[in-house]
């Protein structure tokens, strides 16, 4: 863990690999080999884990449930998403998920994940917290120009400009 938090995810990855081969009983190692093969862009290898982590869980955590939710995003399963995390509306916690994760698929260059999970982000965005509703919409704007989409990202720029007070 000390290795992730350095980001020197590889090494982790090797190191807990090795573990693994030991056969350890901390069923908690399969949520941070999730967490590893998360960062690194492996979600269907992540996604095995966590399932393997739920069956050993009594009581998955908040963790587990933020990691399978963010990969369920990014697969575009949004209902499935949301019931992992016990939720049955776009509250602002689930829209920050949502854009975290969409950040973290920019990073893997997952441009359309990230698009997709944004524009839906979006258009759940009703009535919250402009503390979410402003990093969300500008990181639509940006995968939008990343995705040659010129005039969804203009629409997205003159919403946030009517939503916000601009002197003068």
């Amino acid at each position: 863990e000390t290795l992730f938090d350095l980001g020197r995810i590889s090494e982790s990855l090797e190191v807990i690999e090795k573990l693994e081969q030991k056969g350890g009983k901390n069923h908690h190692r399969f949520l941070f080999h999730a967490q590893i093969l998360y960062a690194l862009g492996d979600l269907d290898k992540a996604f095995t884990l966590l399932k393997e982590y739920e069956i050993h869980a009594f009581d998955p955590d908040k963790k587990y449930k933020e990691l399978l939710s963010g990969i369920l995003f990014l697969q575009g399963d949004f209902s499935q998403a949301l019931e992992v995390l016990g939720e049955s509306q776009y509250s602002p916690n689930v829209l920050a998920i949502m854009n975290a994760n969409a950040l973290q698929a920019v990073c893997w260059e997952k441009f359309g994940q990230a698009f997709e999970v944004l524009v839906h982000a979006y258009e759940n965005l009703n009535t919250s917290s402009y503390k979410v509703s402003f990093p969300l919409s500008w990181n639509l704007v940006l995968c939008a120009y990343q995705q040659k989409d010129f005039a969804y990202g203009k629409k997205i720029l003159e919403d946030i400009a009517l939503e916000r007070d601009f002197p003068g």
